[in-house]
């Protein structure tokens, strides 16, 4: 990579969408979740049980906004 591909993937400008205008898809495997306190950590929505939590399972409440990590999509192979 050169400087100008390292500098644009290091400041990215994070994209917030609210829970109310939905939830990440199926095929994303963890987001950015953003509570009403401010606080940012990684989380997981739970489509069968409509709840969000944290990778080691813990449960995440109050969340209004989830984002997009670069490592959020599965790899696709291509054929």
């Amino acid at each position: 990579m050169n400087n100008r591909e390292d500098f644009a993937k290091e400041h990215r400008t994070v994209k917030w969408v609210s829970v109310t205008w939905g939830t990440p898809s199926k095929e994303v495997a963890k987001v950015l979740a953003r509570t009403s306190d401010g606080f940012v950590e990684e989380g997981i929505y739970d489509r069968r049980n409509k709840t969000w939590h944290r990778p080691d399972g813990t449960r995440l409440d109050n969340i209004t906004h989830w984002s997009l990590i670069p490592d959020s999509m599965p790899v696709k192979k291509v054929v």
